[in-house]
């Protein structure tokens, strides 16, 4: 994406989703026409409904490799950058602590698939899934754990 050719930071590493909303929800299908081999469709296509980068993570910073960070230290460098950085286009992903909140967003999302992230004392879970395919936090490797 041209907006992040443009940032004032020169270095940086930053894990994010585009997406389309369409109405109310994100619309993958709408995301999928864009692979098209005719230019004058894809150009077409982006000004009827511009797509948008979600940030998720922040991996690099500057002259700082954040790999091994807490995600606590990745979201604040995230939140920074956006901060500096952040338009109509290039968004923040939410972030809670709460469950509640992360299983409200998976509702909302409208079956689209989102990226659920749980920080445990053992590290990091990643999963991807959809509104019908969660129904609990990820339980970061111990069996029917709900916290």
């Amino acid at each position: 994406m041209g907006l992040l050719l443009k940032a004032g930071e020169r270095h940086f590493v930053l894990d994010g989703e585009l997406i389309l909303p369409i109405g109310e929800t994100l619309s993958f299908e709408a995301l999928q026409q864009r692979l098209h081999p005719a230019e004058s469709r894809i150009r077409r296509l982006s000004l009827k409904t511009p797509a948008q980068l979600m940030l998720f993570d922040c991996l690099h910073m500057g002259n700082g490799n954040l790999l091994d960070a807490p995600m606590s230290e990745r979201r604040v460098a995230l939140e920074r950058f956006h901060a500096r950085e952040g338009n109509a286009t290039l968004l923040l992903s939410p972030a809670s602590r709460r469950i509640e909140d992360a299983r409200r967003w998976l509702e909302r999302s409208g079956g689209a698939f989102v990226m659920v992230r749980a920080s445990c004392a053992g590290g990091l879970t990643r999963r991807r899934a959809n509104a019908q395919a969660i129904s609990s936090a990820p339980n970061c490797g111990r069996p029917n754990s709900r916290s």
